[in-house]
């Protein structure tokens, strides 16, 4: 069965399976990246790699769905948890499996006692502003280029967590 079958007939976001990525994850990580962002934006295996390297603040985070990996997110523990990247299989989107990663990162900021989840979105990144809107997020600021590959200006995003205190 093609991955755009599963996706468009069977796929239910309770089907993904969020989990830590490994090492062997970012072949299928990159394949993913590479669908999502246009390739002077996309990011390279050695960005990926920092996840593994032992006191890199970098974690990286992979949604599969029968035995496919279509989603996947990279994050910061920097004081609060910063989104670095998060992608989701063109096939998969609008079905809930950014909001399933987003749960399931937002679940692993309150096991470290972070109250504050961040993200900066590219300016020209509609869907993705919409994106963290409707899953409760605020827009808060303009990072003014952010971004090594462009001159273009980034939306900083909050999201505000209970942590328990």
């Amino acid at each position: 069965m093609s991955i755009a079958t599963i996706a468009k007939k069977l796929f239910r976001p309770a089907a993904a399976q969020v989990r830590p990525m490994c090492a062997d994850d970012v072949p299928y990580v990159l394949a993913v990246e590479r669908a999502s962002f246009p390739s002077a934006n996309a990011w390279g295996r050695r960005d990926f790699m920092r996840c593994f390297v032992l006191g890199d603040p970098h974690f990286g985070w992979i949604a599969e769905a029968a035995g496919q990996l279509i989603a996947f997110a990279v994050t910061e523990n920097n004081r609060s948890i910063w989104i670095r990247n998060l992608a989701v299989l063109p096939e998969f989107r609008r079905r809930g499996v950014g909001r399933l990663m987003l749960e399931s990162i937002k679940r692993a900021a309150l096991k470290f006692e972070h109250g504050t989840l961040r993200a900066i979105v590219r300016e020209r990144n509609l869907s993705a502003q919409l994106f963290f809107s409707a899953c409760g997020w605020r827009a808060v600021g303009i990072s003014p280029r952010p971004y090594d590959d462009c001159d273009e200006d980034g939306i900083r995003f909050l999201r505000r967590i209970k942590t328990g205190h």
